[in-house]
């Protein structure tokens, strides 16, 4: 019997217990390139979505929500157009750029080519912010609370005149 063992040992390959690398790197580059690209086309997409699709008055379940923008209907459509072409610039540049930065995806070890990944996606994160940040106060800026236009300095508001009947 000790001698079947031994035989069977002698004939298995440590190798056999282990996946192989490169299988796994080229899994890994593939998940790497996903996860780069998904933020962009999601933000181009929701871009789209507020440019084109956003409900037509404001509500609390779909569009872009913010409170200036919830006071009245004409400061909430200006708000969608204004989002969506905020949103749906950024993501087809970010993509633009994610799309030629993963060309060289595969020329990296995987280490390296994680990093880079992180990168793109904490860099992903600061241009969301800065649109979203860059919508809420251009909205703030050209409207009031209540939804009325500001006046810009130096300008007079105009009022009708008033007529005596």
């Amino acid at each position: 019997m000790p001698n079947e063992v031994t035989k069977v040992t002698e004939e298995m390959e440590l190798s056999q217990f282990f996946p192989d690398l490169n299988g796994i790197q080229g899994t890994l580059t593939t998940m790497m390139r996903i996860l780069v690209i998904l933020g962009p086309v999601l933000m181009l997409l929701l871009g789209l979505y507020y440019f084109f699709l956003s409900p037509k008055e404001a509500n609390y379940k779909a569009g872009y929500r913010f409170r200036y923008a919830m006071s009245q209907v004409r400061v909430w459509q200006f708000t969608q157009r204004f989002a969506g072409l905020v949103y749906g610039s950024t993501g087809l540049v970010l993509s633009l750029v994610m799309l030629i930065l993963m060309i060289g995806f595969s020329d990296m070890n995987v280490p390296n080519m994680v990093w880079h990944a992180v990168k793109c996606l904490l860099w992903q994160i600061i241009f969301a912010m800065v649109a979203t940040l860059g919508v809420n106060i251009y909205v703030m800026v050209k409207f009031d609370p209540k939804g009325n236009p500001r006046v810009p300095k130096g300008k007079k508001k105009t009022t009708k005149p008033r007529t005596r009947k």
